[in-house]
């Protein structure tokens, strides 16, 4: 039954809410590992909690035992300001990096000029807020005291912990492909990359004299990006890093601009001599035209929900499908095939059966008007995309999304990506059940290749101009779609 083949999946998706973000505990083997970037968040929002909580508590002090005016609303806005403040003061000087926390003591006289300049851009708002009198300026300099105390605290709680979870390697930053010269990685370890820039290495590629000559990629340089973009797809990477001498400007250019076909951002890491000047210099994200791991997070949240809701409504109408498929021909009752989603990651995508044949091979026909391979209840099933209605299991699974390009078989693929130049960018999100092109009118059996670079336009724009209106968009559009379009 397909309930019982996909019911492990369906009960871990909860979990795949975390794909687009990166997980906040994975599983390596019986261990538990926290991400780097929670890490960091946990650190911030620690110290919000602390500035915000010692403000507060101060100011309740002063009206209970000195009889003070209460200045609620105004203690919170100056709070705000605090943070704001010291929070970008530590992220220039790279105290939210994962070396910096583990050192607090070394760091301790930045954490200590950062909230005293904090608390100076307090000060200079007390006049105009009306509260330059002798005993407020006294609870600020207090609660200033108190906060710093608490932010000192903070750090040395967390640099223990994350000492102690280090040590057994219990910090998981994001997933990442290096590719650089020999010179640049050799001083980049795996360590040093966890530990600055939150990276877990899981492949390395070097490119030498031969791959790279004059600052341009040669033939086998090519080859080894090939190469890099196979193990990102194999090892379910979330980046490439990119490591070379930044005076390298056209190598480092051509590269990112053909890594650009896989869906994965491309993050730039300072050159030796940059680290060796400046002990904060952090890395650069490289224009992309994907969504972020915020975005992919909501997106993601948003079609467990709304493919949970689909099943259990839809479940009568899919029984009776099934049903239906059974009485009417010899043949399972769900068609599997292999498609490309996300990056080029190949899953089994799941449709009800509606033709006498199963293709899944290196050569597929599309279904075409009056095609003998549909049989009778496959004709209802296509006209009306019931036969679509199995991948809210694809989606739970978290290969596929509600909305997104709709993914074509691995030959289709081959075909059109030697022949339109944008195919790649489809990949840049999870293919959808629903789509652009499909509620302009694309969908269906593309005869003519013109007919493909439409729906491929209207798949980047999707891409480019992502939201979450817009996919609420394409699903109210949906139904109408269904209604007026084609398919055989």
């Amino acid at each position: 039954m397909l309930w019982q083949r996909l019911s492990p999946h369906v009960v871990r998706s909860a979990s795949s809410w975390w794909e687009g973000a990166g997980n906040t505990f994975s599983s390596d083997t019986s261990r538990w590992r926290i991400s780097y970037p929670y890490v960091l968040a946990g650190v911030a929002l620690s110290e919000a909690a602390a500035i915000f909580g010692g403000a507060l508590a101060v100011e309740y002090i002063g009206q209970s035992f000195l009889s003070l005016t209460p200045f609620l609303d105004r203690t919170i806005a100056l709070s705000e300001v605090g943070f704001v403040v010291y929070a970008l003061l530590c992220q220039s000087k790279g105290l939210y990096r994962m070396s910096a926390l583990l050192d607090a003591r070394q760091h301790r006289n930045h954490v200590i000029l950062s909230w005293l300049l904090a608390l100076a851009m307090q000060l200079a708002l007390i006049y105009p807020l009306r509260l330059a009198d002798s005993f407020y300026v006294g609870l600020l300099f207090a609660s200033g005291a108190v906060d710093l105390a608490l932010l000192l605290a903070i750090r040395r709680a967390f640099a223990r912990a994350l000492r102690a979870f280090t040590a057994k390697h219990s910090v998981a930053g994001r997933r990442a492909v290096v590719i650089g010269d020999a010179e640049e990685l050799g001083r980049l370890s795996a360590a040093h990359l966890n530990l600055s820039f939150g990276l877990s290495e899981v492949a390395r590629v070097t490119l030498d004299d031969e791959a790279a000559a004059n600052g341009q990629l040669t033939e086998r340089g090519q080859s080894k990006l090939e190469e890099a973009r196979r193990i990102s797809a194999e090892t379910n990477a979330d980046e490439f890093v990119i490591a070379f001498r930044w005076r390298d400007v056209d190598l480092i250019a051509e590269i990112d601009l053909r890594l650009r076909c896989s869906a994965l951002p491309v993050r730039l890491i300072p050159d030796r001599s940059l680290r060796r000047l400046v002990s904060s210099a952090t890395s650069i994200e490289m224009p992309r035209i994907a969504m972020s791991a915020t975005e992919r997070a909501i997106k993601r949240g948003c079609d467990i929900a709304l493919a949970s809701l689909a099943l259990l409504l839809l479940s009568p109408v899919m029984l009776a499908t099934a049903i239906a498929i059974k009485a009417g021909s010899p043949g399972p009752v769900i068609f599997r095939q292999m498609r490309s989603g996300f990056n080029e990651r190949k899953f089994v995508i799941y449709k009800f059966r509606t033709m006498n044949v199963l293709e899944n091979g290196a050569s597929i026909e599309q279904a075409r008007k009056n095609d003998a391979r549909v049989n009778c209840v496959g004709r209802v099933l296509r006209k009306t995309s019931i036969d679509e209605l199995p991948q809210l299991f694809n989606v739970l699974k978290g290969d596929m999304s509600l909305v997104g390009p709709r993914p074509h078989a691995l030959a289709h693929d081959a075909q059109y990506k030697a022949l339109i130049q944008d195919y790649v960018y489809r990949l840049h999100v999870l293919p959808g059940m629903t789509g652009l092109a499909q509620v302009n009118g694309f969908r269906g059996e593309t005869a003519m290749l013109s007919d493909m670079k439409r729906r491929v336009d209207f798949d980047v724009l999707y891409v480019k101009n992502w939201s979450l209106w817009l996919d609420m968009w394409i699903l109210m559009r949906t139904p109408v779609a269904l209604i007026l379009g084609r398919a055989y």
